[in-house]
């Protein structure tokens, strides 16, 4: 976990050294944007992130985070007619509690299956 450590951003490399990893915690920095290549192929196992507490505005992953089952972005700066550039047809839960998000058009999740759960929205 790399939680509280006021990052404001993450590189690949960081990741490699890293084998086996599946879920990475990032919540209580700075990031803004996760803008890291998918050059490591560590990094297409991921399947949870927790990116809560940071400054993100947007969603917006590297394509090979395509198949995350858990993501948190609660309280970060969120706001409304989100769109995602990612496949979400993995998703099992998405966190976007405390946010700036007063108004939410659910076509963003149109690639959901049925199975994901929003318990908090």
């Amino acid at each position: 976990w790399l939680d509280g450590n006021l990052l404001f951003y993450l590189k690949s490399i960081e990741l490699s050294r890293f084998n086996g990893l599946n879920n990475i915690g990032l919540s209580k920095n700075k990031i803004r944007q996760l803008n890291f290549g998918c050059s490591l192929t560590n990094i297409y196992n991921i399947t949870g992130m927790d990116l809560s507490n940071n400054l993100m505005d947007e969603i917006r992953l590297p394509y090979c985070l395509q198949c995350l089952q858990h993501l948190n972005l609660s309280s970060n700066r969120l706001a409304n007619e989100q769109k995602s550039n990612f496949n979400m047809s993995c998703m099992k839960s998405l966190d976007i509690s405390n946010n700036r998000i007063s108004r939410l058009h659910f076509d963003i999740f149109s690639s959901l299956q049925g199975s994901a759960a929003f318990t908090s929205l």
